[in-house]
């Protein structure tokens, strides 16, 4: 399907689902020793901000704060 999109809807940018990503925290953070707190912090900054800007600077607030700049899951690696 992914395919068919790129060829046929050639300015289409993928997205991924924030709901889709927002449940799969648990099982992906959960071996942080602060993985609640992450998780309300993640919330945070995907659900209440609107600009690209905004959401630039606190995610990478975000992640220095907790020490997940490594992680390959939050960094699409």
């Amino acid at each position: 399907m992914q395919k068919a999109i790129e060829m046929c809807m050639t300015t289409t940018i993928h997205r991924c689902c924030n709901w889709n990503i927002m449940k799969k925290i648990p099982n992906k953070l959960n071996g942080y020793k602060q993985h609640e707190e992450i998780e309300q912090g993640m919330s945070y900054v995907v659900w209440n901000l609107f600009t690209k800007d905004e959401f630039d600077r606190n995610w990478e607030d975000f992640a220095t704060k907790y020490g997940l700049g490594g992680n390959k899951w939050l960094s699409g690696n």
